[in-house]
């Protein structure tokens, strides 16, 4: 249990993450694999996946390779990259859209050491060789950045190369630093100096760009690929020494002394090869102390195995392995040494957990909606029981009286009611347009449709009524004869959130300073409601909170705050206890009474609602997971997963 201060900076939630903890499991990536960063002991690696999930690879040389697995976001990992002198790892976060954020976490505590947001896509991620700096390229003019690697200070923006970067390397001495500009430029940075010491002109719009090289040509070469071909170029004339044709290329170069060259896979259409371009013929090549003809690429071996219509996306190398991920987050790993038939793979990845898509409680019972399904969990009893199926395509659900009610958020599929006590499904409503934050209240069903209109739905009559009519509306509570809307703000003058009165239809601004307002909960008599709004402060700053109103009184106060953006930040109201978890990493337990927060420690995956029951609080993790707790001494007591197959599983 960890007290909480009353006001949570973005440092403090953060620091909290210090009391998470990983699991160990083979279970893939739900989702793409997008990026592999091998440690410098070269006995591990990391990967990360479009699942927000960092995994810590064993070496894979060594019997079966274990994961270590703890997630970080809420949205893909693009990029990765190790610090070779410490246990941080680099992470750059993005949904594709307005989110950018390079983030390092210290893969000891998972605490995060900083985060950087910034207003364009990043092409570049990576440490230099002793782990002083960590280089950040973006995709805007002027975007190139060096940080302190411990405190993520921006030691130099760098204006004097007009082009994009999409890789940075320093020597071992970290005096240079080589970028690669895919206008069609290698530069030599100067790092003391802060200038650029030479630039060469080189073959332009390369993609997978690396460096490679051995011995007294460590980072000689300079590699890429355009349509199908690899360039080989001298990495100090910008010239080009050798082009290699092949299929969907994928380059892996582990960059140390050891290496004996450019590793790259191509597709073969029923299988792959894996190739190499030696290093040593290179230098010969370049020196002309051998045969000057240009060297080729040289077979290692064949190889075939991937699942169905899975693919590979991404690539690296260690002293022994290639390593593999691919689209449906598998990870493939296979020895380096040259073999004449063609070898079959296998994932070091196995199995896959199912998912749970919601969670409810009543009384000392606890129901989950996973698979299709509707389960009744009796933590004490260790055990499981399937009540009935779900339409294939719920993925929320609420207890109400003996039913439970099922729809399908962001949805027009129809809203069903299961009676728990024969067991029996029936349609409710098929809404006219897609619907979210469906709440359930005395009066019927409440729910927004089509993010401008909020509706009612009454049990006894069958026939929705519109309460509420709007632009950007987010949520909706409903206390009594009040109705209660959440909204994004739409001018300075208007207001996040409002109130409506459903007999005469008065609709009332309510005056906050939030821009947005969401999640809502409200006590039974309504004379309270909860929420969380979020403030542009200007400057890409923001302000989340979690807010209480008082509908008498008519005044604001304030429960949490975050000097941060949070979107996904979630309130559910249990008699005097208020739980969100605003800053994605934790949960907390707001007491009304006497003022006082708790935290419950996470568990590797992102917490996203919490259930409490009579004896019991379950809190619905990000990756489908249940994590156990008990409320009492607030420790984390187990965390189920369910299976593909539907078994459910305790770490």
């Amino acid at each position: 249990m960890k007290k909480c201060m009353l006001a949570l900076t973005a440092g403090i939630l953060c620091a909290a993450g210090a009391h998470a903890q990983s699991y160990q499991s083979r279970q893939p990536h739900d989702g793409a694999v997008t990026a592999i960063a091998v440690r410098a002991d070269e006995q591990s690696f990391y990967t990360a996946g479009s699942d927000g999930f960092l995994v810590k690879w064993g070496n894979p040389g060594q019997g079966e390779s274990q994961g270590e697995r703890y997630q970080i976001s809420d949205i893909p990992i693009a990029l990765i990259a190790g610090n070779p002198d410490a246990n941080d790892v680099a992470v750059y976060e993005s949904n594709g859209l307005a989110t950018n954020r390079v983030a390092v976490y210290d893969w000891n505590t998972f605490g995060r050491r900083f985060a950087k947001r910034f207003k364009s896509s990043v092409t570049c991620l990576s440490y230099s060789a002793k782990g002083s700096y960590l280089f950040v390229g973006t995709s805007a003019v002027n975007g190139m950045y060096i940080l302190s690697a411990r405190t993520g200070d921006v030691l130099k923006n760098i204006k004097t190369i007009p082009g994009v970067i999409t890789m940075a390397r320093t020597g071992d001495s970290e005096k240079t630093a080589i970028m690669y500009s895919p206008s069609g430029y290698l530069y030599y940075w100067d790092m003391k100096k802060g200038n650029v010491k030479l630039r060469f002109p080189t073959e332009a719009s390369l993609e997978q760009p690396c460096l490679f090289g051995s011995g007294k040509f460590q980072n000689r070469f300079f590699a890429g690929v355009k349509a199908n071909t690899i360039y080989v170029i001298d990495a100090t004339t910008g010239k080009t020494l050798a082009s290699y044709n092949a299929t969907n290329p994928m380059l892996a170069s582990c960059g140390g002394d050891y290496e004996e060259g450019l590793f790259y896979i191509s597709d073969l259409g029923r299988g792959y090869s894996l190739s190499l371009i030696s290093s040593e013929s290179l230098v010969d090549y370049l020196m002309q102390t051998a045969d000057s003809t240009l060297p080729s690429s040289n077979l290692v071996k064949n190889f075939m195995g991937l699942k169905g219509s899975d693919s590979f996306v991404t690539i690296a190398k260690n002293q022994e392995s290639v390593i593999l991920g691919t689209k449906e987050g598998d990870i493939y790993s296979f020895s380096d040494i040259k073999e004449s038939e063609t070898y079959s793979l296998e994932p070091i990845t196995q199995g896959r957990f199912g998912r749970v898509n919601d969670l409810c409680s009543e009384g000392t019972n606890f129901y989950a909606l996973a698979e299709g399904k509707i389960y009744r969990a009796d933590f004490n009893e260790g055990s499981t029981e399937e009540l009935a199926s779900a339409p294939a395509d719920a993925d929320r659900m609420a207890f109400r009286g003996k039913d439970i009610i099922l729809w399908t958020e962001g949805s027009r599929a129809p809203v069903h009611k299961l009676s728990l006590e024969d067991r029996t499904s029936e349609v409710l409503f098929t809404p006219p347009a897609s619907i979210s934050n469906v709440r359930l209240t005395e009066q019927g069903i409440l729910y927004v449709k089509g993010n401008n209109t909020v509706s009612l739905y009454d049990m006894d009559t069958g026939k929705s009524t519109d309460l509420y009519s709007g632009s950007t509306i987010e949520d909706a509570a409903l206390a009594g004869n009040t109705l209660y809307v959440a909204k994004a703000a739409s001018s300075a003058n208007d207001s996040a959130l409002m109130s409506v009165n459903i007999k005469t239809r008065e609709t009332v601004p309510i005056k906050m300073d939030g821009t947005v307002a969401f999640s809502l909960s409200h006590t039974t008599d309504g004379a309270s409601i909860y929420g969380v709004e979020i403030e542009n402060k200007g400057d890409d700053e923001y302000l989340t909170q979690v807010f209480a109103y008082d509908t008498k009184a008519k005044t604001f106060r304030f429960l949490l705050k975050l000097n941060n953006e949070d979107s996904s930040a979630s309130t559910q109201l249990k008699g005097d206890e208020l739980f969100t978890n605003i800053g994605r990493t934790q949960v907390y337990a707001y007491n009304l009474k006497t003022n006082k927060c708790v935290t419950y420690r996470r568990s590797a995956s992102l917490p996203v609602k919490a259930v409490s029951g009579q004896n019991l609080l379950a809190v619905l993790n990000n990756d489908g997971s249940i994590s156990w707790y008990n409320p009492r001494s607030k420790q984390q007591l187990a965390i189920w997963h369910i299976t593909d197959e539907g078994e459910w599983e305790s770490d």
